[in-house]
């Protein structure tokens, strides 16, 4: 069994400008991801048999010949529930492209994971909550974020990663990358 997820890479690029942003968070005394895991998860799979693989592939591979590559804007830092209540703190994006991969790849691999959402939102986690213990000063932080504009990354390719836990946190491998049409 290996526990795997459908996401995208985020470049170098965008990672060093986001290492400030990391940084602050680390002040509220939260999870921070770790710069090398930062990613667009498109679907998150679970525990997967290993002779289900080759069939996940399969059809990443035959959804990246339908789509083009495209750009994501990295728009707004916002939080999951809410934020008011905040558990995940994340960049979110408005694409259709993406909304629309996201679809595709969900209605062709249901049959592992029913998607846990009502409603898919792009979105790249930041930091993970289970214990805020400065609301308003973070508040204020997140309303100095609400519309700014991290830049934007082109979306070559999807990728199958397995997560691999340990007692440091995730540790992300590609299983197989699938680039899209030019």
């Amino acid at each position: 069994m290996s526990r795997l997820f459908i996401g995208i890479p985020v470049d170098l690029e965008t990672k060093d400008k986001l290492v400030p942003i990391l940084q602050e968070l680390q002040i509220f005394k939260i999870k921070v991801v770790p710069i090398q895991n930062l990613h667009f998860t498109i679907k998150f799979l679970g525990e997967v048999h290993t002779s289900e693989i080759e069939e996940i592939n399969n059809t990443l591979q035959n959804i990246s010949k339908q789509y083009h590559t495209f750009t994501l804007k990295l728009e707004n830092i916002g939080c999951f529930p809410n934020s008011t209540s905040p558990q995940v703190v994340w960049i979110g994006t408005h694409s259709k492209e993406m909304l629309s991969l996201m679809y595709k790849i969900e209605t062709e691999l249901q049959y592992i994971r029913k998607n846990e959402h009502q409603e898919n939102l792009p979105h790249l986690t930041l930091a993970r909550i289970n214990n805020l213990t400065e609301p308003q000063k973070f508040q204020s932080w997140l309303k100095k974020y609400a519309a700014v504009n991290f830049g934007s990354i082109n979306v070559d390719k999807i990728v199958l990663f397995e997560s691999i836990l340990s007692k440091g946190g995730p540790e992300y491998k590609i299983i197989r990358e699938f680039s899209l049409l030019s």
